[in-house]
C-alpha cells in the first residue's frame, strides 16, 4: 500500500470535496480517500498494483477539478493558497481596525487612538512578509507593498513629531488617519489581486 498526499484544484465547495472524496474511496485498490477542504488537500491510500495515480487523476478530471502530482507543485500551491487564506483573514482585521479609528471622532484623545492604532495597522501589515508571523508561508514583497509601507511610515513619524512637539491637534490627527487609510488600501488592492490568480490558480 502507498499513502501519498495530493492537492485539488478547482474545488469550490465543500460538497465537491465530498464527492470527490467518494468517488476515490469506492475505487478497488483504494484503501483510504481523506479531503481536507481548508487546506485543499487529499491523502489517498491505494494499492499501486490495482489503480493508477493517473487514473484517478482521471476520475477527479471528471468532475471539473484536478489533482496536483509534482511534491514542489504541491508546496508551491499550498504556499499560494495559504497566503490567499492569510490576507482573507488580515483585510477583515484590517478593516475592523479601521472602523475602530473612526472613533478618533468623538474620542478625547483621538491624536494617542489614531497613533495606536497606525502603529498597530503598519506593523501588522509589515508582519505579512514575516515567515512566522504568516503561517508559515513565504509572501512575495511587491512594489505597491513598499511604497505602501514607506508612505505609511513617514506618516506615523511625521504625525508623533508633531504630536510631540508642535502639538496641532487637526493635522496630527490627519497624519495618523492617513496612515491608516494607507495600509488599508493596499491591503484591499492586494486583496483584489490575489483573489484574481487565486480564481484562476487554485478555485
Amino acid at each position: 500500500m502507498e499513502k501519498k498526499v495530493f492537492f485539488l484544484l478547482k474545488v469550490k465547495t465543500k460538497i465537491k470535496a465530498r464527492w470527490i472524496e467518494h468517488i476515490i474511496k469506492t475505487q478497488i485498490g483504494v484503501n483510504l480517500a481523506i479531503v481536507n477542504y481548508d487546506k485543499r488537500v487529499i491523502l489517498i491510500e491505494f494499492d499501486a498494483k490495482l489503480i493508477t495515480i493517473q487514473y484517478m487523476r482521471m476520475l477527479v478530471r471528471s468532475l471539473g477539478c484536478d489533482l496536483v502530482l509534482d511534491d514542489k507543485e504541491i508546496r508551491n500551491r499550498q504556499n499560494q493558497l495559504g497566503n490567499f487564506l492569510v490576507l482573507k483573514k488580515r483585510k477583515t482585521i484590517f478593516f475592523s481596525i479601521f472602523l475602530i479609528s473612526i472613533l478618533g471622532f468623538i474620542c478625547p484623545f483621538y491624536n494617542w487612538l489614531l497613533f495606536v492604532v497606525s502603529i498597530l495597522m503598519f506593523v501588522l501589515y509589515l508582519s505579512l512578509f514575516i515567515y512566522v508571523s504568516n503561517k508559515h508561508f513565504v509572501r512575495s514583497f511587491r512594489l505597491i507593498d513598499r511604497i505602501g509601507l514607506l508612505f505609511s511610515f513617514l506618516f506615523i513619524v511625521i504625525g508623533a513629531i508633531r504630536m510631540f512637539y508642535f502639538s496641532d491637534s487637526k493635522v496630527v490627527f490627519l497624519y495618523f488617519f492617513i496612515s491608516i487609510v494607507i495600509i488599508q488600501l493596499i491591503s484591499f488592492y492586494r486583496w483584489i489581486e490575489e483573489k484574481k490568480i487565486a480564481e484562476i490558480d487554485l478555485l
